[in-house]
């Protein structure tokens, strides 16, 4: 299991990666200005980030860190963040959503649970889209699910929060067969999370979801950061610089040297993928995306976004 200080540098990528969600719905928002959902999802999100305490709670650390993000946002500055940072946001909420929708039209939205591993600030599932979900099951630090629901005025009635450290493999896997319906389609969702999972953990999880899901029931959506080579420069940098200012290990980034290698320890062949740059070219709006984030150096924007993957089936 994780101590408390790496738990508490696991939340805080959380806190960094929502601050930049923000900017980005605010930013698509700018963009689809009749797309009600993503005004939604930032209403939620602006109510998330401005917390109501009352005298039995105690405010850590990590509401803390909420509540100097709030002031960022309330402030007359407005929140600059670098253009490359604020695609590459935009584009992760976009692809997961595409890619999730792409399996959820498949089938009746009664016959699907989605199991979201590490889901931390993901306020997604309250949307109307995912009413009629069989189920969802959200796991993650107790810290991170409790402020979640504190700050839904109605939580969605679907969504079942069960607070876990997902380290502790045992456990988890305990909870999770005592809430998956293996007769419907299971979608496991992943977002940012196998990067940060030591590779024994993360194959225990593989194995129980291959033994205990029949392979047509079971769906998988990854998004993470990859190694595409065996010298891989541009991942090495990754690795260093989070293990030397965040203190984690992306472990996945050392173990796996390709992509072939990453999507093999699924354990399934149905499993399909693309990485992020792929996805951005693949979008009509390529060019009204770039231009809204000031984009104009392509090259690096090429180099960060061939780095990460969102892996399907």
């Amino acid at each position: 299991m994780v101590n408390t200080f790496e738990q508490a540098n696991l939340q805080n990528t959380d806190l960094i990666s929502l601050k930049s969600r923000i900017v980005s719905l605010e930013k698509i928002i700018s963009l689809y200005e009749d797309n009600q959902e993503y005004k939604d999802l930032l209403s939620l999100y602006r109510t998330y980030i401005s917390p109501s305490y009352d005298s039995v709670r105690l405010i850590s650390a990590f509401d803390k860190k909420l509540k100097r993000i709030n002031r960022s946002f309330n402030s007359k500055l407005s929140v600059q963040e670098s253009p490359i940072i604020t695609i590459g946001t935009i584009l992760r909420i976009l692809s997961v959503d595409d890619h999730l929708d792409s399996i959820m039209n498949q089938y009746n939205h009664e016959d699907i649970q989605i199991i979201s591993l590490g889901s931390g600030s993901d306020l997604r599932f309250q949307l109307d889209r995912y009413k009629n979900i069989y189920s969802i099951i959200e796991i993650d630090f107790k810290d991170a699910l409790l402020l979640k629901q504190e700050s839904l005025p109605e939580p969605a009635k679907n969504v079942k929060f069960i607070d876990m450290d997902l380290n502790d493999t045992q456990t988890c896997i305990d909870a999770l067969r005592a809430n998956i319906n293996s007769d419907k389609h299971v979608i496991i969702l992943m977002e940012c999370l196998l990067c940060y999972l030591p590779i024994t953990v993360s194959s225990e999880y593989f194995s129980f979801f291959k033994d205990y899901i029949p392979v047509n029931n079971l769906h998988y959506l990854v998004y993470d950061p990859i190694t595409i080579s065996e010298s891989d420069p541009f991942s090495n940098v990754m690795f260093d610089n989070l293990k030397k200012h965040n203190f984690l290990n992306l472990f996945a980034l050392k173990e796996f040297k390709s992509i072939n290698e990453y999507i093999d320890r699924f354990g399934i062949h149905k499993i399909q993928y693309k990485n992020l740059w792929q996805y951005l070219k693949d979008r009509p709006d390529m060019n009204d995306l770039c231009k809204l984030c000031q984009i104009d150096e392509f090259e690096e924007l090429e180099i960060l976004l061939s780095h990460y993957l969102i892996a399907y089936s």
